[in-house]
């Protein structure tokens, strides 16, 4: 092989890339930040939601009355289906990789990963936290049925 070629080598431990995944806490944390924001963004969208029900009749509506699907949609399926990160992604500098090719994920990988996110977070994330356990790349869940990895930018 010429010098001037780079020769990537796959190990278990390590993404397509060559790269380490992100560790353990360094998700948890990403996760962290991603919740409060989606948590800030419904009890905005709370104070934008008419309090009244059907046909004028007076309702008591929280943050959780049904408000909060819309900005966990937007905010952690939408935009990293359209970006390739979510907003604690981006102030982390994590992005998500395919596992196959080593390129960014692609829409639809996404936008599954946000949808296998609420199985994930089944006992306050235990779920997602076990995957990650169990294997070596850091992949809850999500990860692992749509063949990303979440990495470090360089």
């Amino acid at each position: 092989m010429p010098r001037d070629v780079e020769q990537r080598i796959t190990t278990p431990d390590t993404t397509v890339a060559g790269r380490l995944p992100a560790s353990i806490p360094y998700r948890l944390l990403q996760g962290v930040v991603d919740l409060f924001v989606v948590v800030v963004a419904a009890t905005a969208s709370f104070w934008l939601v008419p309090d009244t029900g059907p046909a004028g009749s007076p309702v008591a509506l929280t943050p959780w009355d049904g408000v909060h699907p819309v900005p966990f949609v937007l905010l952690l399926v939408l935009l990293p289906a359209l970006t390739g990160r979510t907003i604690g992604m981006w102030l982390l500098g994590l992005r998500v990789r395919s596992v196959d090719d080593g390129g960014p994920a692609g829409f639809w990988q996404h936008v599954f990963r946000g949808l296998v996110l609420p199985i994930d977070l089944v006992f306050l994330g235990l779920v997602g936290i076990v995957s990650m356990l169990l294997g070596r790349r850091t992949q809850r869940l999500g990860d692992r049925l749509t063949g990303t990895v979440v990495e470090p930018v360089d």
